[in-house]
């Protein structure tokens, strides 16, 4: 990972867990109306029609989410890059017993590298597998904008949550719910709160526990923040709403278009407070702006053949235990 970059913006995401992610039952619609008030403290999604959300395993440990979106390539949060060890994609529902891991070769990021809650720019990266998934179906990406049209509706988000001390039993489990859409440019909290300090008494009123002054600095950078226009979103924090928390980095949030759910960002981070016992409240959304639907356009163009001509825009960077794209090309 980018540990001096990330370390404190996100202490907090590091796997991130959706804390009461979930439908009301299993059978319910993939993406949520606004008005579909059943989905509050979460549940499980353990159906084979998810399987294409799948964990990023190290060391055989989930730490984050990702989602495949075509035979050899997944999608994830930039913020979960691995150099320093090898890197794999578990399919099915429970992470620590998984139906097949595979191994990831090769990565890239998106070349938005400026602002963003975690200053990474857009949070959005591509994992490439070292063998095809053929019996799992994709899930298509959303070539569509957010938009202040957007705001009040509730979508979906999914993750592999560790949050054992929560809720027992739930470790590694996919989890899925819905989240309010609040802002799609702009301030976010700024426009939802009046002052820094009444989001502060919020947030300690919701968890009973008196903020030390890493979690003032915490709220204080979520305040401030700026979302990095066209490429980040805030969601969460409504009545209702489901919650991101330690595990879920890179999940999909999904938006329908007909009765289709398309994958319209990732979790990139909460306002998350505490440092053991974590306390997490909205999530910033990393989404798929012009600059990095055209890396992911190229990606599914050349994800079988890194070596064509056409597909050097791609700048491909290799996992640890496998070779560099470009020697492998010669």
């Amino acid at each position: 990972m980018f540990a001096s970059q990330l370390a404190k913006a996100f202490r907090h995401v590091g796997p991130v867990a959706l804390v009461g992610l979930g439908f009301g039952c299993d059978g319910a619609e993939p993406v949520p109306s606004a008005d579909d008030s059943a989905i509050i403290d979460g549940a499980e999604a353990p159906l084979a029609k998810w399987d294409a959300i799948g964990s990023l395993q190290r060391d055989g440990s989930a730490y984050c989410t990702a989602t495949l979106i075509a035979e050899d390539l997944v999608v994830s949060a930039k913020h979960c890059i691995v150099r320093s060890a090898p890197v794999s994609f578990a399919i099915g529902g429970d992470a620590k017993k998984p139906k097949r891991i595979v191994r990831v070769d090769r990565f890239v990021g998106s070349p938005v590298f400026k602002g963003g809650y975690g200053e990474l720019g857009s949070d959005v990266a591509l994992f490439h597998l070292a063998e095809a998934i053929d019996d799992v179906a994709p899930l298509a990406v959303d070539h569509r904008a957010w938009s202040k049209r957007d705001v009040t509706k509730g979508y979906s988000a999914f993750g592999f949550g560790r949050y054992d001390a929560v809720v027992p039993g739930t470790d590694g489990k996919r989890r899925t719910g819905k989240l309010t859409v609040r802002a799609t440019s702009g301030r976010a909290l700024a426009a939802l709160y009046e002052s820094e300090e009444d989001l502060a008494e919020t947030l300690e009123g919701l968890d009973g526990v008196k903020l030390t002054s890493a979690d003032r600095e915490t709220i204080h950078t979520a305040y401030e923040h700026e979302l990095l226009d066209g490429y980040e979103i805030f969601a969460g924090m409504a009545q209702g709403d489901a919650q991101i928390c330690h595990g879920d980095s890179g999940g999909p949030f999904l938006r329908a278009q007909g009765s289709k759910p398309l994958v319209a960002g990732v979790v990139s981070a909460g306002i998350t407070l505490g440092e053991v016992n974590y306390r997490c409240h909205g999530a910033f959304f990393a989404t798929f702006g012009e600059t990095t639907l055209a890396l992911i356009d190229d990606a599914l163009s050349c994800a079988k053949d890194v070596c064509a001509a056409s597909c050097t825009g791609v700048l491909w960077k290799p996992t640890n235990g496998f070779s560099d794209v470009k020697s492998v090309c010669k």
